[in-house]
């Protein structure tokens, strides 16, 4: 995982994300401890749902439902068209 600080660095570019990690005193380990940590408080709790949609995600408006209903009709749409009933 490249940190948030350094997006701007390439996969490539590793010796940069290794120069940054020793700049500011941090080992590999401590930047991914660091980085699960923050997974483990930022993502959703639930991120797997449960059967019979137990765990679904709540919308908070009625129209982002109807829109993303839309949107999911559009692409199958767009899919038969593109590639016949399979």
């Amino acid at each position: 995982m490249i940190p948030a600080c350094c997006r701007s660095i390439g996969v490539t570019r590793t010796h940069e994300l290794e120069n940054y990690l020793i700049a500011h005193q941090m080992t590999r380990s401590s930047a991914n401890d660091h980085a699960l940590k923050w997974f483990n408080q930022t993502w959703e709790k639930d991120l797997w749902y449960r059967f019979h949609g137990e765990n679904h995600p709540k919308y908070r408006h009625w129209w982002m439902k109807i829109y993303r209903e839309w949107i999911n009709i559009v692409l199958r749409l767009k899919f038969v068209i593109y590639f016949g009933f399979i």
